[in-house]
């Protein structure tokens, strides 16, 4: 058995952890998210995810938004980090990988580890001052 964000259960486990996914607060980030420009030249984003939490099932979308990925999508950036060949980087994170969240539903198959492996390799490649460190793949 797997809880709600996908890591199994023992025994002993709690499933039920409290989700910040009240009315209110979706309609709050709803309506920042429609209105992201203004709210991010006008607001601190910052601020606001310190005082009110993102709801669970708005995460993905805000993360999106604070990380520019619709940017780096059209410019094809990501795709374009793939395609360097692999380096020492990639022998470290394919090593690290069965390590990650080894627990975890999506990271127990060969699929869920080959989309961290891309995550991690185009990170790599993104940020060379830093590119890949050991625990990075918890992060990401």
């Amino acid at each position: 058995f797997y809880d709600f964000f996908g890591f199994e259960l023992s025994g002993t486990a709690c499933s039920a952890l409290p989700l910040n996914d009240s009315i209110e607060s979706q309609e709050k980030w709803k309506l920042i998210l429609s209105h992201w420009d203004h709210w991010d030249k006008t607001h601190s984003l910052k601020h606001m995810v310190a005082t009110e939490p993102v709801p669970h099932s708005l995460r993905n979308q805000v993360w999106g938004k604070f990380l520019h990925v619709d940017r780096l999508r059209e410019e094809g950036k990501y795709e374009e980090l793939l395609l360097n060949e692999d380096n020492y980087a990639c022998k470290q994170i394919k090593l690290d990988l069965t390590r990650t969240f080894h627990t975890h539903e999506l990271f127990r198959s060969i699929a869920g580890q080959q989309q961290l492996f891309r995550i991690l390799k185009a990170y790599s490649f993104y940020n060379l001052e830093v590119g890949y460190c050991q625990g990075m793949s918890f992060v990401a």
